[in-house]
This record gives C-alpha cells, structure tokens and sequence, in this order.
C-alpha cells in the first residue's frame, strides 16, 4: 500500500507543476509557429490542456479521498483508547511540580515534531502561571480573572534542565492591566505530586497528521501514576495547504477526548491545570 504522505506530496507538487506546464505551453503555442494559422491552431491545442486536466483532477481527488480514509480508520482505532482514568486523587493540594515543560508554540506546529500537540497549552512561564491564575466566567483561565484561583503555588523544571523554579502569586494591588505580581524563587524543595506528558504518536500517526499524547499526575515519592488522560486529534485535511494554515491548530476540532468549545473555537489553553485539578485537588 503507498504511503499517505507520498501520495499526498505528488498532490501539492503537481498542483504548481501542471500550472507551469500550462504556462509554458502558452508561451512556445505563440512563439513557435511561424504562420498565423499555425499560431491559433496551436494555441487553440494548448487551452484543451485544462480540459484534460479533468482527469488529473479526478485521480487527485481519489489519491486525496484514499488517505483520508485510511488516517480516519487509524484515528478512530486509537480513540478506543483515549478518556481520563482517575485511579486516586488527592486532597488539599497546595502546590505541584511541573516536571517538563511545554515546547515552544513554533515546535508544536511541526508535522514529525513529538511535542504533543494535543496538549498543547501555555508555553513558557505561562505554562505554570495558568496554575495560579483565576478563571472567568466562561471557564478559561485567565491571569486578570478575580475568581476560581488556582494552586498557592506551582514548581516548574528550568528551560537549560538544571534546577527548578517556584512561582507564586504576590498579594496587593493588582497592576494597570488588572495583573497580580508573579513572585519567582529557586525552589529548595519539590511538591509530592507532579504532572508531565509525553507524545505516543509514531511516525505513521503523523504521515497522516495524527497527533496523540498520555498526561500523568505522578506521585513522585512512589512514582506511581495516580491518575492519566490519553489524547488525539487529526487534521482531517490532511494538511493539503501547509502554508495557509497551522494544521495542528485545525486538528483540535477533530479530537477525543474533544476540547471544549468557546466562542465557536476548541479552547486548549489551562487543559493540563483542569485535568490537575481532578486529581490534585486545590486546598482552598
């Protein structure tokens, strides 16, 4: 069986290659000839072309509907497996220890980069902030929201892997932009319970942009895993315009378990605190 993602190559290449073709065509039909009649005779030739490129047309759009089918099937056959399993949860949590951070946003976007793009969420010191901040009315997680606060504070690995970092809200006035002060330490001690990801797809889930990842809260002290969601999503397009659109992005709206929807979009951002929070119950 040919492999999706060369089929689906041939697909763009010959997109830009038939239109050069066509174009060329064009210029060698008015220059070639040497009699006028010859000239028209010519040209009229080359403007069939496209009706001929129906046919092109017609294989591409089965080569396109072939590779789709197959990355529905696999798609599906993992969401067999996908959902939440709380197998304990803990009460009165204060803090929790992020034990890897989330991938820059510009590596998320990759197709073969295995940086979990369904749990894509705040990158950076946004990651661990979402931890702290409060949450709106319609439930995202804002850092100028006054209400449903989250963790005291939250423990991140440092960017370079030497150390960690603690993060706190600070109290007092909030600033212009209705912000609370962000208070950050090296931490001298590490929360018992921690949460990290890793990305379970292969290099045959992303040939059909397919992205999938398990999420963990861990009890560091035993290293058992209290608690974990499975995750995928698919780009259902396949990707067919690489340049006009994050895929990835596109592929959320095609996901199991799904992302809730928020002003008619699939809202990622705060999903590893929400899932957190399930497990490792805030103290307040």
């Amino acid at each position: 069986m040919p492999e999706p993602d060369i089929g689906l190559a041939i697909l763009r290449d010959m997109r830009w290659l038939g239109a050069a073709v066509f174009l060329l065509a064009l210029l060698l039909a008015w220059l070639l000839p040497t009699r006028r009649s010859h000239r028209m005779a010519a040209l009229a030739g080359v403007l069939v072309l496209p009706l001929l490129g129906l046919g092109w047309e017609g294989w591409r759009e089965h080569l396109f509907r072939s590779a789709q089918a197959q990355a529905r099937t696999l798609f599906e056959a993992h969401c067999r497996s996908a959902g939440v399993q709380i197998h304990r949860a803990v009460d009165g949590v204060e803090g929790v220890l992020l034990m890897r951070r989330r991938a820059p946003a510009t590596a998320v976007y990759k197709q073969y980069a295995m940086t979990d793009p369904y749990g894509d969420d705040l990158n950076g010191d946004g990651y661990a902030l979402s931890f702290l901040w409060g949450r709106n009315g319609s439930g995202r997680v804002e850092s100028t929201a006054t209400s449903a606060m989250g963790y005291r504070y939250v423990v991140m690995a440092n960017e370079d892997g030497v150390g960690y970092t603690r993060f706190e809200l600070g109290g007092g006035t909030r600033d212009e932009g209705g912000v609370l002060p962000v208070l950050r330490s090296p931490a001298t001690e590490l929360p018992r319970y921690g949460i990290t990801w890793e990305d379970l797809s292969s290099r045959e889930d992303r040939d059909h942009w397919i992205a999938g990842s398990r999420l963990m809260a861990v009890d560091t002290a035993t290293g058992e895993v209290i608690a974990e969601r499975i995750g995928w999503m698919w780009d259902a397009s396949l990707d067919t315009e690489p340049d006009a659109r994050h895929a990835w992005t596109f592929a959320a709206a095609h996901a199991c378990p799904p992302f809730p929807v928020l002003g008619g979009q699939p809202y990622r951002i705060g999903q590893t605190r929400t899932f957190a929070e399930q497990v490792l119950k805030p103290d307040h």
